[in-house]
Order: C-alpha cells, then structure tokens, then sequence
C-alpha cells in the first residue's frame, strides 16, 4: 500500500505466485525476483489451487468458480441418486497479526457436538492451535515478540465460559479431554478471550452463507482494505 492506497496484491502457494496490479508494476516486481530466483511468466491465470478464474476486462467482472471440484463430489458421492444430504457442524478460523490474516482455513468438525456452544468450544481450540503455531513462527523472525499473548475472539458466551472455567458440569463432562488444553492456555495467561458481536465475527466469512454487504464488509476487515476500497 502507497499512501492509503493498494497498488498491487501478491498471493503466495508453495512455487506459484498471483499478482494483482499494473502491467509496470508486475514487470517490476518479476524483474526483481529473477536476480535473486529463476521466475517464469505464465500469462493470466485461468486456474489456480482448484479454483476457474474467468476475468471480463471489458465488462470489468472478475469470476471464481469450483465448478470442477462440485461436478468431482456429485460423481464421487453419487449425490443425484440421494433424497436428503446431512451435514457436521464446520469450523472457521483466521489469525492475524498487526490486523491482517496470516493464516486462515475452514474445515468439518471430525465429531458431532451436541450443542453450538461445545462446537465453538472445540473450534476455538483448533484456532488457538494455529495460532500457537503462528506466534512461534513469529517470535523466530522477531524476538521482541516472544511470549505474547493471543487474543481469542468468540460470539458465543457458552464456549467462553467453558475456556474460563476449569470445572466440568454433567452437560460437559462429555467432552473429550483433549479439547481442554485451551482452559490451560488461559490459566497460563497464553491466550485471553474476548466476547465479540456476531456481526463482528469476521471468520463467518469462511463457514456461513452471508448477504453480499455482510461478505464485503467481512471481506474488508480480514484483509485490512481501507473503507473507501
């Protein structure tokens, strides 16, 4: 970003990288990595990590698509010839540091959760896992960071009840122990959780169908994009 504003978008995948922006600044920026990497140009991407990419330059449309994949899940699990598709509760988290996401995914729950407070309960462990995982990383490039704590958003009182208290009642005791690490990162002071609105619940980007105003605005938060964008 230059002054407020976004000048160009860089996406990394393993070996492939999407750029967004000029043709000035894309020629730029591949003329810089080729000092240092051998960097080939493979034109306008069309397909990328199971994703078709259609771009209208004239009607200035962007399309993204998975058509592919739905078409490989309707053969693979034959879902033509079914009445009734049943569903496990899903889980969606994003970390971020500095206000932009690092790390995000979204991915079902292995298990059934008998209610939405142990589902987000369970989710939250998971989230707080990658973000283990992600202050590591940062506390290897730089120190000064190292031993900080992380910060647990959650829309769902039930569930920051749970992190908080370290005593099992009969309506939780069925949980499996291993989802309670998360209640001894709280006692060690590693991570704080804080209670946030569901509307300001940006990680519902990943799992729940949203109006197109609820997804920009979403959108625009995770990625840290000025409002006038």
């Amino acid at each position: 970003m230059v002054d407020e504003v976004v000048v160009m978008i860089i996406v990394i995948y393993v070996d492939c990288i999407l750029v967004a922006g000029s043709d000035e600044d894309y020629e730029e920026l591949l003329a810089s990595l080729n000092e240092n990497f051998p960097t080939k140009n493979l034109g306008e991407c069309q397909w990328s990590d199971g994703y078709a990419i259609e771009r209208d330059v004239e009607a200035g449309t962007l399309r993204i698509s998975q058509t592919a994949y739905i078409d490989s899940m309707v053969k693979l699990f034959d879902v033509q010839s079914t009445s009734r598709i049943s569903a496990t509760p899903g889980a969606g988290l994003a970390t971020t540091v500095g206000g932009t996401v690092v790390s995000h995914g979204s991915k079902t729950q292995s298990i059934v959760s008998l209610s939405s407070t142990e589902a987000e309960y369970i989710a939250a462990g998971e989230g707080v896992k990658e973000a283990l995982f992600v202050r590591a990383v940062l506390s290897f490039v730089a120190p000064e960071t190292s031993g900080s704590s992380i910060q647990v958003l959650e829309d769902n009182q039930g569930a920051i009840a749970l992190v908080q208290n370290p005593l099992s009642s009969g309506r939780t005791k069925h949980i499996d122990v291993r989802y309670h690490f998360i209640r001894g990162l709280f006692g060690s002071g590693d991570i704080a959780v804080k209670f946030v609105p569901t509307k300001e619940q940006h990680a519902d980007l990943l799992t729940k169908a949203l109006s197109r105003a609820s997804l920009q605005y979403h959108r625009r938060k995770l990625i840290n994009f000025p409002e006038k964008l």
